[in-house]
């Protein structure tokens, strides 16, 4: 689940140790009190005997012992559990970012995708979206390369223009009131940016998809630009291959 926050994790961990210690401690009330109301029933009504009393007394003393354990067992389970990190934030806009590239996290990215969407649809508007990856998937950048990448894009962007990490490999821009053509020229120079701080001037490629023409909702909207760059990807490779086989016949 490349896409789920890692904050959402640590807070899953975090709500199950809790929940494990509640449970604990709400065993350990209910059977001391089931106990102590036990000892005093057979110290009331007497018919049992000392004796009797007794064994209740020892049985409700060590069912208290048990439980004092059980509690501690639970208060190392407690802490033994990692405490949530603070996630890191925009400066500016305090909104999770990736601790790599800087860039806001996809969760992020798609609540402000349904927000833009919402607003276009009651006022007429539309918007573009660009998906960026590494041409070549076979020599992805370097953590520090897509630090710097990312580092880039955020200085590249338009007033306006959001952006985020889309997963581990890409990222995706959204471009309020901007047309299919203008996303185009948009998209010419942050591919340019980036080639320009990757190693060896390394091939970025994008897919531009529009609201509405391309998806009348975000989910659509995502599946559209992940569609796009994947034929990019069928069509290089039976082009690559096509160049290939022309060298080894003119061999």
């Amino acid at each position: 689940m490349t896409n789920v926050p890692r904050a959402f994790k640590w807070r899953y961990c975090y709500v199950m140790t809790m929940g494990v210690r509640t449970l604990a401690w709400l065993t350990i009330w209910v059977v001391a009190a089931a106990n102590a109301l036990a000892l005093l029933a057979i110290l009331i009504i007497g018919s049992v005997g000392t004796a009797a009393a007794v064994l209740a007394a020892a049985s409700l003393a060590a069912g208290c012992l048990s439980l004092l354990q059980l509690q501690r067992s639970s208060a190392s389970v407690s802490a033994a559990a990692p405490r949530e990190p603070a996630p890191a934030a925009d400066s500016g806009t305090n909104l999770p970012v990736s601790d790599v590239t800087g860039l806001n996290l996809m969760w992020v990215f798609r609540q402000r995708l349904e927000d833009e969407v919402a607003r276009d649809n009651r006022y007429g508007h539309y918007f573009t979206m660009l998906l960026l990856e590494p041409a070549d998937v076979l020599a992805l950048p370097s953590p520090e390369d897509y630090a710097e990448a990312g580092k880039e894009l955020r200085h590249t962007l338009r007033a306006g223009d959001f952006a985020a990490q889309y997963d581990a490999e890409r990222f995706i821009v959204l471009m309020p009131e901007t047309d299919g053509s203008s996303a185009k020229v948009a998209g010419k120079r942050i591919l340019s940016r980036l080639r320009e701080v990757t190693p060896s001037q390394a091939s970025w490629r994008g897919s531009v998809v529009r609201y509405p023409e391309d998806g009348e909702n975000a989910e659509e909207l995502l599946h559209k630009a992940a569609e796009l760059l994947k034929q990019g990807r069928v069509e290089r490779a039976e082009r690559e291959a096509a160049e290939r086989a022309a060298e080894d016949d003119a061999a």
